[in-house]
């Protein structure tokens, strides 16, 4: 499924649960920081790399809030979220698609 938003949206909050490799419940307890990033379809360059804000450690659960400039540009992008954690590793979780529509 994909994520659809607007362009330029600003407060748009968009909540994850983040899983592990197996598909379980990841506890972000001892997660320093949890980034949102998207980069458009054959970009090389990321468009957006913003931190979450984590809601429930235990239940893995996080949210990414629009911020103004941030949805500019609309098309179809690519989505993960880095988790990084406090000795400095990362890892990464995929996302669905997120497509950015412009104004009716």
């Amino acid at each position: 499924m994909t994520i659809v938003l607007k362009r330029n949206d600003v407060g748009k909050d968009l909540n994850f649960t983040v899983l592990d490799s197996s598909g379980d419940v990841l506890d972000l307890s001892s997660v320093s920081d949890v980034i949102f990033k998207t980069k458009a379809i054959n970009a090389t360059t990321v468009s957006i790399s913003s931190e979450c804000t984590i809601t429930s450690a235990s239940d893995g659960l996080c949210r990414y809030t629009t911020a103004a400039g941030e949805l500019s540009s609309t098309g179809n992008f690519l989505a993960e979220l880095e988790i990084v954690y406090g000795d400095g590793e990362i890892n990464t979780a995929d996302l669905q698609d997120v497509y950015v529509s412009g104004d009716l």
